[in-house]
């Protein structure tokens, strides 16, 4: 349908996309039975964070595989960043436990990042029983992410994903925070955690009129 052949930010029509990161990490990652749910692969130097619904197998996640994935600094808070989302969505105990090791990630303490994964992939799941059509509840997941592909466009990906979607969260998070949505508190202690995933990498000055065009044709929108 029409939804469906919407092209990515990255011109990739939705369907080949999606077959495309799902053959790339059954090849890369045969540890991982991935079951197929917008699988994110780094591109232009971009991000990598296996972000599917699956199944680990018995042996677990192998973190020196994560290794391959996050050899940059950029990758790592992009992953990071877009792990994120799902934690501030789901429930406050749930973003307890971000809040509590996100810095040990940043880090690259292998047993966090693993948690986080662990945590992340089970959240996605979650939402994709209870709504595998993508048409209600799991729809907000979509969260952070208009705004972050309309980044990640018009600064031809020198923002990479994750580290857009952040952005897009915290554009997200002012809004609600102006119409009064969002206590200031938790305004400010989201966008402080925000701020440290995307470390230097700020939001550059943009051409509204370009910003609002990527917004209209994003496939999430």
């Amino acid at each position: 349908d029409e939804a469906f052949d919407k092209p990515y930010s990255n011109g990739w029509p939705h369907a080949l996309y999606n077959l495309y990161t799902t053959m790339k990490y059954m090849v890369e990652l045969p540890e991982i039975k991935i079951l197929i749910q917008n699988n994110l692969v780094g591109y232009s130097g971009g991000y990598r964070l296996i972000d599917t619904y699956s199944h680990v197998s018995e042996n677990g996640t192998n973190n020196s595989k994560y290794d391959n994935y996050w050899q940059s600094d950029v990758e790592l808070r992009s992953g990071i960043g877009e792990m994120c989302h799902y934690f501030l969505v789901h429930h406050p105990r749930t973003f307890d436990i971000f809040h509590h090791h996100y810095l040990e990630a940043l880090n690259r303490d292998e047993d966090t990042l693993e948690l986080l994964i662990s945590h992340s992939l089970t959240i996605k799941q979650e939402f994709i029983q209870k709504d595998e059509f993508d048409t209600g509840e799991r729809l907000i997941l979509n969260y952070g992410h208009t705004f972050g592909h309309a980044i990640e466009s018009i600064t031809n990906f020198a923002i990479p994903h994750g580290v857009a979607v952040c952005h897009g969260m915290n554009i997200a998070n002012y809004l609600s925070f102006r119409l009064g949505y969002l206590p200031s508190t938790e305004y400010s202690e989201i966008c402080s955690i925000l701020s440290s995933i995307s470390g230097n990498m700020v939001l550059p000055s943009i051409d509204i009129q370009q910003f609002i065009s990527s917004l209209k044709n994003d496939k999430k929108n």
